[in-house]
């Protein structure tokens, strides 16, 4: 039996100026981790604090 898949979207903060990672959210849809992804980079942008990646990662639950 597997368990239920998930994704989290994830924002990788800038390793050269020293901003934190931080989760952004757990979903049910890659889409909608994606769309999440989105809107923080668009965010980031206006509000500039060092380069960050936004990243949506494949999780598995038992």
């Amino acid at each position: 039996m597997s368990g239920a898949t998930y994704w989290l979207a994830f924002d990788i903060g800038c390793i050269e100026c020293g901003q934190e990672s931080r989760a952004l959210g757990l979903h049910l849809t890659k889409q909608a981790a994606e769309a999440v992804c989105e809107s923080a980079r668009i965010e980031q942008e206006a509000d500039w604090h060092g380069q960050h990646s936004f990243e949506v990662f494949e999780v598995q639950a038992p």
